[in-house]
């Protein structure tokens, strides 16, 4: 009788300890979870749209030509996307949230994301865009009171389109679409007008090796105020110094 008591005891002692090991385990992965999601703050990206069409389509043959085949909505900068993202690399993407539906978004509110939000990839429907956006980064945007809903995510983003408008910052030190530019005065007439380090982003043609503007980033903390980029000046941009960056006018579609 004593044996089968200690063989209870015993019984009992393994499954509380395999519970215990299980509960920890749980924890870990909430942890980890939760640490995967977090970020330190947003990067905000514009596009130039005629060297984006030209990039995303492997079009660099009509970098030449007087029309293109993108539809450019706006003679503008547009958004690339509103990023959550980690000062030691990476971002989080795909968190869990509400899932998106376009017909919930406003009609209002899609005719400005159509116009400011497009995509220049050809086949790929501006609905199919901006819930690849949404998903991958506005997902993960949901602990912030102004970004807690699909409506809001888009909403706040054009927002910070119309306030901080890098074609308008450029124009100011006269950078205007149609000519070249050193990387470095690109920058700082950024900064000048922003007050904070921005980063550039270049494409190269493959056809004539030339490079053009594609992108620009802006950073702001999670209560939407701008910071820098980054703390290290010479890391303000992936553009050659050693050649002039093409800043393309936009051109009508063909």
């Amino acid at each position: 009788m004593a044996k089968f008591v200690l063989s209870c005891c015993l019984a009992v002692v393994l499954l509380v300890g395999a519970a215990s090991c299980f509960e920890d385990s749980k924890v870990k992965r909430r942890e980890i979870s939760s640490a995967k999601k977090s970020y330190d703050y947003f990067v905000f990206a514009q596009m130039w749209p005629q060297t984006t069409c030209w990039n995303e389509n492997r079009q660099w043959t009509d970098s030449q030509d007087t029309c293109t085949r993108c539809r450019i909505p706006v003679n503008g900068w547009t958004i690339h996307g509103f990023w959550p993202s980690r000062r030691h690399g990476g971002h989080p993407s795909n968190c869990q949230g509400n899932a998106f539906q376009a017909n919930a978004l406003s009609s209002e509110l899609r005719a400005q994301l159509a116009r400011k939000w497009p995509t220049y990839k050809n086949k790929v429907r501006l609905e199919s865009f901006w819930g690849y956006e949404y998903k991958k980064h506005g997902s993960c945007a949901l602990d912030n009171n102004s970004m807690d809903s699909v409506t809001k995510y888009f909403t706040k983003t054009l927002e910070l389109l119309n306030k901080y408008d890098v074609g308008k910052a450029l124009e100011k030190s006269n950078i205007r679409p149609g000519g070249q530019y050193n990387v470095r005065e690109m920058a700082q007439a950024l900064e000048r007008a922003f007050g904070k380090n921005t980063y550039l982003q270049c494409k190269t043609n493959s056809q004539t090796h030339e490079q053009y503007i594609v992108q620009a980033q802006m950073c702001f903390d999670k209560s939407f105020h701008l910071i820098d980029c980054s703390t290290n000046k010479s890391r303000i941009s992936n553009c050659s110094n050693k050649k002039d960056v093409i800043y393309p006018e936009n051109l009508k579609s063909c």
